[in-house]
């Protein structure tokens, strides 16, 4: 019988590896074009979009990214936030006390009222999605909530919404997701690929459907 498990270890390490190499020959000074055939499926292979609810939420989340990618994902959850879809706000706490209060100031600045906004600690862990997605099971739970608004960059819109559904559709959690206007370069849409890849191996082991 084959087994998944053992070969999941000598994957994953291979795939870092080959991220690595990209990522430092992306970063030198060798430059290369993609063909726009290529950057257009990457693109949409990644690129998922569940249409918003007709209610209002029960929370909207935005997940955690670099300080530019914040930017767009605050533009719009508030923007979401102002047509009323959901009335709280929760972020991805870095645990960096000057950048936690640069997140509320630009959610405050963009409208969002500051009782209406509260970070969420997540536990450390290898998979950082997936430790998003059980944070968030676990408050949704505390909470009774039944409805959430992810946000995220586009081009990581699927592999939230594979990390997500393994940890809230059996608590019967509706999920809805919206991307940001955050761009991917073509090397983080390479990396984001073998990262989405890697993901769908190890939800499909443990959930059976992908």
């Amino acid at each position: 019988m084959f087994n998944h498990k053992r070969i999941l270890k000598p994957l994953i390490m291979l795939s870092v590896i080959i991220s690595g190499i990209i990522y430092l020959s992306l970063e030198s000074k060798i430059h290369f074009e993609i063909p726009k055939q290529i950057r257009s499926a990457l693109k949409e292979n990644l690129t998922i979009s569940v249409e918003l609810p007709d209610y209002k939420a029960d929370i909207l989340y935005i997940l955690g990214g670099s300080v530019k990618s914040m930017s767009y994902h605050i533009k719009t959850a508030s923007a979401i936030y102002k047509t009323g879809s959901a009335d709280k706000i929760l972020y991805f706490n870095t645990k960096n006390n000057k950048r936690n209060k640069k997140t509320e100031r630009m959610l405050q600045n963009a409208g969002v009222s500051e009782s209406d906004i509260e970070p969420l600690t997540v536990k450390n862990g290898v998979f950082g999605t997936m430790s998003e997605a059980r944070a968030i099971a676990d408050y949704m739970r505390r909470n009774s909530y039944k409805s959430i608004i992810l946000v995220s960059s586009p081009c990581h819109t699927r592999r939230v919404k594979f990390s997500f559904t393994k940890y809230l559709k059996p608590a019967g959690v509706s999920i809805y997701i919206k991307g940001s206007e955050d761009k991917f370069a073509a090397r983080e849409m390479i990396l984001e690929h073998i990262k989405l890849k890697i993901y769908m191996l190890i939800l499909n082991i443990h959930q059976g459907v992908i």
